[in-house]
């Protein structure tokens, strides 16, 4: 088993037989691969030290791409390559390096002074294990007074409650500890205004004690919900109606290479309607790292009816590769009527049901949820479909104020009105005919 940068700097013979085995040239899990090779270049660099790296591999070119839609086997095909942004520990510069994972050859490393790079896991993680530990932090939750046993947790905005389930967005803290992510030091403690202008208070007032508004089911009890729903079965006897070649899929005339990203989580290549070519890449989105921050999914609640799972794949902020299990689910759906007609003249209808095939995968950013899906349907038509849940972002009010800027969700807390989530798509259009190769 490979476990590291390390374990292949130790065993030389991994790295060659990583090198030799064989993956489509859209295949996500190449990245894989390339994340190893990746992992282990960094490691041999001399003086220095990084933090925060997301390394992945790069697309083929499209003519390329579709060359090997043709032919098993492409001679002159260039390599694919991998890239990698990372941080600098000495000054928190973002680089970006270029590696031939055929040969391990690290091609270019450049920087880029003024760009602040992705927000990556284990960086969070670091900040949320720094801060309560640190002494002026500390100082400021005394003052709050709280009841014993109390435990106070980190998030923009927040402090905790005493159980792990607790929502404590709907408990805001009146300061704000601000951090250098590049070496976990805080720079200050801010102060938040708790009314209607800036007016701060100058020092850390007791908590006023409220009731906190709670989400989790083991905290609202049974008795919340509604007990009038009757079971509601999904079944498919015969199985599926796709058909999962590796990360090749068919459906219903379609045909579709499934991809991965760490910012852009699944994507879909190559994607063609009865033998037509469409897109050689189509529609992924991009915000906070989708790919780093997708959920491993359940099924009978992220995921109804007979479902195939996909695994994603990620580096860990010391270039490791960690595999995130099930992160995809690909189920069929049924959306009611898809055509009908009824004959006046005997009374008899004709009608067929629309089938449709869903990719589907959630993200977790802090207190946000987005589910994110593909749906393709027998009529030709791809739809991308956006819904955003999870937990308003809140802050701290003083009790029995209104606010212009935002909505009182609960004593004491504030959703401020903000800018509407956008999100990015990119269409990269091959329809056919096509010179392939040209």
């Amino acid at each position: 088993m490979i476990k590291g940068p390390l374990d292949i700097f130790m065993n030389p013979g991994l790295l060659e037989d990583l090198s030799h085995r064989q993956y489509h040239r859209s295949d996500d899990f190449y990245s894989l691969k390339v994340m190893y090779v990746v992992s282990f270049k960094i490691a041999m660099w001399e003086s220095t030290s990084f933090h925060s790296m997301i390394g992945t591999s790069a697309y083929a070119e499209a003519k390329w791409i579709f060359q090997g839609l043709k032919e098993d086997h492409v001679a002159d095909a260039p390599p694919r390559k991998a890239y990698t942004y990372y941080h600098e520990k000495r000054d928190g510069t973002l680089r970006k390096a270029t590696i031939n994972p055929t040969d391990g050859k690290v091609e270019s490393d450049t920087e880029s002074p003024d760009i602040q790079g992705l927000a990556e896991i284990d960086e969070i993680g670091c900040i949320y294990n720094v801060c309560n530990e640190y002494p002026a932090v500390e100082e400021e939750i005394k003052k709050l007074k709280l009841p014993e046993g109390a435990y106070v947790t980190n998030d923009p905005w927040t402090f905790g409650t005493d159980d792990p389930e607790a929502n404590h967005y709907s408990l805001p803290a009146p300061f704000a500890p601000i951090f250098n992510v590049d070496t976990s030091e805080l720079i200050e403690v801010q102060r938040l205004p708790l009314g209607v202008d800036a007016k701060l208070n100058t020092d850390t007032q007791p908590w006023d004690p409220v009731k906190p508004v709670e989400y989790s089911t083991s905290l609202l009890g049974d008795a919340y919900f509604r007990k009038n729903l009757k079971p509601l079965q999904i079944v498919q006897p015969q199985g599926l109606s796709f058909c999962i070649n590796g990360r090749h899929i068919t459906w219903q005339k379609w045909s579709f290479h499934k991809g991965w990203t760490v910012h852009e989580r699944p994507v879909l290549n190559n994607v063609f309607y009865d033998g037509r070519s469409l897109f050689d890449r189509a529609f992924d989105l991009g915000d906070s790292g989708f790919g780093i921050t997708s959920n491993t999914l359940t099924l009978g609640c992220d995921c109804l009816s007979h479902i195939a799972y996909l695994d994603g794949v990620r580096t860990t902020g010391a270039g490791e590769p960690v595999v995130i299990k099930d992160v995809i689910c690909m189920h069929e759906m049924d959306n009611g009527i898809g055509w009908k007609h009824t004959n006046f003249r005997n009374n008899k209808a004709s009608m067929v049901r629309s089938r449709q095939l869903v990719i589907r995968c959630t993200i977790t950013v802090m207190n946000y949820e987005y589910i994110l899906a593909f749906v393709l349907d027998q009529s030709a038509n791809l739809h991308i479909e956006v819904k955003a849940t999870g937990i308003v972002s809140t802050m701290p009010i003083r009790q029995n104020t209104y606010s212009p800027w935002g909505t009182v969700v609960a004593p004491g807390v504030l959703a401020a009105n903000h800018q509407d989530h956008s999100r990015s798509t990119l269409v990269e259009h091959q329809v056919a005919p096509c010179s392939c190769g040209k």
